[in-house]
């Protein structure tokens, strides 16, 4: 098993220096993929700082991808016995966990460095973390962390109570993490939020909320993703099930209900981050103006006269 875990580890750190390659490779298109995304026009002079944002997420993806998965390596190297599904589990939440981390920290860090001084745009309202996440992703991820805890404290009930089968440590470790990545969450977004940007035209700041949101709604979606791995990962429990266990509806539902739910909630999450509606969400609360003009030669006349309310709804 020593070996299998290696290679696995292995095998995750190669498939993340991989899609560096890919990303820089695609360095030069980056800022013009963004623009779509986000249905903002580039402001003058700020695409090099879009870049080295890009630069940076990828930077600090993999760094913290090989960061984690060589954490989570060594610790089932000093705990061996998992089984094989376990040990996976273990290795992806890892690799999930430090790349969505790690890019967020990056961009975030990519932020700090822009020049100070700059004549600020000032809003005439506040933000709020609703302004940059779409309020439904920032409950959900709420929702499959407290059902994540739910299911493990009936996972230690059923291991005290039945049968030593049903507990699963990786399922223990991965509702841990997402506690903590849902902390991080709340404390970022929050202070994030907060923060003032260097920006001299509208549409710069329009585009330090557009990276802003992008952060975020990662890291929203992260806190979601731990949690729901965390009850995939009780399929794992087939591995080391007893004949008495497995007639009990707990077990059905352990190994069959819980996986195949959270499986659906993966693929539904991925599909509504991905989607252009996600992305632009910041745009249809703060900037509404540009929603509606991007793409139009008017929004360059936009950018250079600050209009009297910003960020209005």
């Amino acid at each position: 098993m020593t070996l299998v875990t290696l290679l696995l580890a292995a095998a995750l750190a190669v498939i993340s220096i991989i899609a560096a390659v890919v990303a820089r490779s695609q360095a030069k298109t980056a800022v013009t993929r963004f623009s779509r995304r986000f249905g903002l026009d580039v402001p003058p002079g700020m695409e090099g700082h879009i870049r080295a944002v890009v630069q940076a997420r990828r930077i600090g993806a993999t760094t913290g991808t090989l960061v984690a998965v060589s954490i989570a390596t060594v610790f089932l190297l000093l705990f061996p016995g998992f089984q094989l599904l376990a040990t996976w589990w273990c290795l992806f939440g890892s690799y999930l966990l430090g790349a969505g981390l790690g890019a967020t920290v990056a961009i975030f860090i990519s932020e700090g460095k822009r020049e100070r001084g700059v004549m600020r745009v000032a809003r005439s309202t506040a933000v709020t973390v609703a302004d940059y996440v779409p309020p439904f992703q920032s409950f959900f991820g709420r929702f499959c962390v407290v059902v994540a805890v739910l299911a493990l404290v009936g996972d230690c009930w059923l291991t005290v109570e039945d049968s030593a089968g049903y507990l699963s440590i990786v399922s223990g470790v991965l509702v841990v993490l997402s506690v903590i990545t849902l902390i991080v969450y709340e404390v970022v977004s929050h202070r994030a939020t907060g923060r003032g940007a260097s920006a001299g035209t509208p549409l710069e700041l329009a585009w330090d909320d557009a990276l802003r949101s992008y952060a975020l709604v990662n890291l929203s979606g992260l806190v979601a993703l731990m949690a729901l791995y965390s009850l995939v990962a009780y399929n794992a429990l087939v591995s080391t099930s007893t004949g008495p266990m497995q007639p009990e509806a707990a077990y059905g539902i352990y190994v069959g209900l819980l996986p195949i739910a959270a499986s659906v909630g993966i693929f539904a999450l991925v599909a509504i981050m991905s989607s252009m509606s996600s992305r632009q969400h910041f745009l249809r609360r703060l900037w509404p103006g540009f929603a509606n003009t991007t793409g139009r030669e008017d929004v360059a006349a936009q950018s250079t006269t600050p209009p009297d309310i910003m960020g209005g709804r």
